[in-house]
């Protein structure tokens, strides 16, 4: 007698082998051969017990050449042992199989086949698991929507089978040429959470595949600075400067060295860096920023980046409250002048995401040159759970192949939770037996070697997560052949404009970048980064650098490199010579193609050595003064210092150190 559970994501229960219960009843029995089974239907979970011997099933298909005749004699293999030869009309059939995940695999010597491999799951018996000397395509298509409204997604992006591609402005798309199987797909979109699921792709058939994401929540957030002050945001979503790629939603204040960050959102403290006190305008400082890390109930982290030496007041595992003083402004890391850098991201990712914040008019979102003044007040009492130690909620889990080349693969794992660490996890290759297994200390990355996986976390307080899964696509087993455009130049300090073009393009390939320099990445696309986390930043020097992809699915391992020169960026130090409420800036860079002033009251100027007044000093406490010097090589630098209204009146003669606004 035995027990074996089975997870069906169908709405209904199948009726296929056997399976003829109704949710909840227990009256469901099939007998084949010498066992017999109830099936429990709950939902999309069948729990079989079975007496006799396990129930066993079949994988079975064709094989054909390119005119559609039988191929005999090629070995089919289905893992673990299991194998089966095509008679005269190319059929065969693996019997005897236990329900779980296989890899089947075709071979004869003199014949390619299409596809590589299938990955293959029983029960039911798997039926026309076919293969053929020439490929035989179908094709997906759908649309994206938002799962709270309806509204369709533009621009969000698909991958499956190898293709990557993006919805209109309805949401719809198409992707075609698509290996018929068992394919993995992965659709993400800006602001919400990304779907993962199992598609089957027909041969000459457009199958259908709609999906509904669930928005990432924007609100609640409040500005980072304390109530009542207003700051100039310096550079918005989609800034000139450095807001681009994974960090398009991030935002710049221009808070003055000194000036209190405060909490955006109640959370508790993931992350604390606050030991540096090294601030330049050079990718070798990019890892030298002072910076706290938030997380909060909804399963998003906010970021409080370039904070001053020694003067960050939180610890890791603190809890905050909204309003609450965490640090002090300064210019640690790459960074030209003292501001704030915030953004927000999902758990454990570094890419942005979308934030409104309660105090700014409109929709929220802080525009490029635009003032702001805070209504984030120290709350009298905390919003949400901050501050508590009672923890019901289970964590959030994933799991991820990445191919390696070999047979032993690796698994990424991430778990999340918002109110304790994740300390435990345990993994299987069935369902089934994730529930017998042991387990093992928390860690992010493993070696695997079965086709399936199935894993679970714990918290320091044993809520145990849900069952999250990962299978290797069919086309990690396909060919593969590295591919990537970039463009022949780049200035110092800025980043790639990198596409990755490997073919076919498989979302579980691993991925090798090497830049030339010492700097490697593991990113399918690596992104400029601030953060410095797996991706590029930019060259620290002109010259002639190579850059290398090396791209690795199951079974092979694909390199190309092409050729980058960096080229200097113009100086962007200024001198700033201050008689009461007018001032004189001088750019040291005396060959540039042009320079641009923005004195942070709204008027802008060109010239090399410019004269302004201020006449309105009521606005702010401080002005930023911005510098943007064009090269006459194409490159362009930045560099700010502030005017303090206090002291319009004092002469003051300063000079700006670092030419970049990161």
């Amino acid at each position: 007698t035995g027990v074996r559970i089975i997870y069906i994501s169908d709405p209904a229960p199948p009726t296929e082998a056997g399976f003829y219960d109704t949710p909840g009843e227990t009256n469901g029995v099939a007998v084949a051969g010498n066992y017999a089974y109830v099936a429990d239907w709950y939902g999309g979970l069948f729990i079989l017990r079975f007496t006799g011997a396990e129930p066993t099933y079949s994988i079975s298909g064709q094989v054909q050449d390119s005119s559609g005749n039988p191929i005999s004699g090629v070995t089919i293999s289905g893992g673990a042992g299991h194998t089966a030869t095509t008679d005269a009309s190319g059929d065969y059939t693996i019997s005897n199989i236990v329900a779980g995940t296989y890899l089947v695999t075709v071979n004869k010597n003199g014949y390619e086949f299409s596809p590589a491999a299938r990955v293959v799951r029983v029960p039911p018996d798997a039926t026309d698991q076919d293969f053929t000397t020439t490929p035989v395509y179908g094709s997906l298509t759908g649309q994206v929507t938002d799962q709270d409204s309806g509204a369709a997604i533009a621009s969000a992006r698909i991958s499956i089978g190898g293709k990557v591609g993006q919805t209109d402005a309805n949401g719809d798309y198409t992707l075609t040429d698509i290996l018929p199987g068992l394919h993995n797909t992965h659709i993400s979109a800006d602001g919400y959470e990304d779907y993962k699921g199992e598609v089957v792709v027909e041969a000459n058939t457009s199958t259908i595949k709609d999906v509904a994401l669930d928005p990432t929540s924007i609100s609640g957030y409040y500005l980072p600075y304390p109530g009542g002050r207003t700051y100039e945001c310096t550079q918005g979503n989609g800034g000139q400067y450095s807001h681009q790629g994974k960090w398009y939603y991030a935002f710049d204040f221009g808070m003055p060295d000194g000036h209190n960050v405060v909490v955006a959102q109640d959370g508790r403290v993931v992350t604390v860096k606050k030991d540096s006190n090294i601030s330049c305008n050079s990718r070798a400082c990019i890892n030298a920023a002072n910076y706290v890390r938030i997380r909060h109930p909804d399963g998003t982290d906010t970021l409080y980046y370039h904070l001053k030496h020694q003067k960050v007041f939180v610890e890791e595992n603190e809890f905050v409250s909204r309003g609450q003083v965490i640090a002090e402004s300064d210019t640690t890391g790459w960074c030209t002048g003292a501001h704030l850098d915030f953004t927000r991201h999902k758990w454990g990712q570094w890419n942005s995401i979308p934030v409104s914040f309660a105090d700014v008019p409109g929709d929220g979102v802080p525009k490029t040159g635009g003032k702001y003044t805070s209504s984030n007040y120290r709350a009298t009492q905390s919003l949400g759970v901050a501050g508590t130690t009672v923890d019901t909620d289970p964590p959030r889990g994933s799991v991820q192949f990445r191919l390696t080349g070999q047979p032993t693969h690796t698994l990424l794992l991430g778990a999340f939770d918002y109110i304790t660490d994740v300390t435990e996890m345990r993994l299987a290759t069935t369902e089934p037996d994730l529930q017998a297994a042991s387990w093992l200390s928390f860690i992010t990355r493993t070696m695997w070697t079965a086709p399936a996986v199935f894993a679970q976390f714990k918290d320091a307080n044993s809520n145990v997560s849900a069952v999250v899964s990962d299978t290797v696509d069919a086309i990690g087993y396909e060919p593969i052949q590295a591919a990537f455009a970039v463009s022949p130049n780049v200035c110092v300090g800025r980043g790639l404009l990198l596409t990755n073009q490997t073919t076919p393009f498989c979302e579980q390939c691993g991925w090798l970048w090497d830049f030339g320099d010492g700097t490697t990445s593991e990113e399918a696309e690596p992104e400029f980064d601030y953060a410095g986390v797996s991706s590029f930043a930019g060259y620290a020097s002109p010259g002639l650098y190579t850059v290398t992809l090396t791209a690795t699915d199951a079974l092979s391992v694909s390199a190309v490199s092409h050729q980058v020169e960096a080229l200097p960026a113009p100086s962007a130090d200024f001198t700033m010579i201050r008689s009461r409420t007018t001032i004189t800036v001088e750019a040291e860079a005396t060959e540039a193609a042009s320079w641009t002033w923005d004195f942070g009251d709204g008027v802008t100027a060109t010239g090399r050595i410019v004269t302004h007044t201020y006449t309105d000093t009521d606005l702010l406490d401080h002005y930023p003064v911005q510098l943007k010097v064009d090269g006459n090589n194409g490159c362009t630098s930045w560099g700010h210092q502030y005017v303090s209204t206090y002291s319009l009146y004092l002469p003051l003669i300063l000079k700006n150190y670092s030419p970049a606004i990161p």
